[in-house]
């Protein structure tokens, strides 16, 4: 950062200006800033979290969750995916996770 401020930015910025104008950046693109924590953490809290008869989570295991590591990976490749509501995300990497594992399982 100290190299961009010296050369590009001639001396004329701040760290803070440019870290300001980054957050206008972000904000009139409508990216999310910091959520917290990240689509994986969210996948994976929900897996472990679901107890008992919940519809399509009826077998959370280890594997289970390296399908779903594999999916939440893939799935942040796509910005129109990117840009639903982190729930709605979240519901779709575990469904595909689910149905993916479900047909791995039907082939052994």
């Amino acid at each position: 950062m100290n190299e961009v401020l010296k050369e590009a930015g001639h001396g004329k910025f701040s760290q803070q200006d440019i870290t300001q104008a980054e957050a206008e950046i972000y904000r009139t693109l409508s990216f999310s800033i910091l959520q917290g924590t990240t689509l994986l953490d969210d996948v994976l809290i929900t897996l472990r979290a679901a107890e008992g008869p919940v519809s399509f989570l009826q077998f959370v295991n280890p594997d289970l969750e390296l399908v779903s590591t594999f999916v939440s990976k893939a799935y942040v490749h796509d910005v129109k995916l990117t840009a639903l509501p982190m729930a709605s995300q979240v519901y779709t990497v575990i469904t595909v996770a689910v149905e993916f594992y479900r047909e791995l399982l039907a082939n052994e």
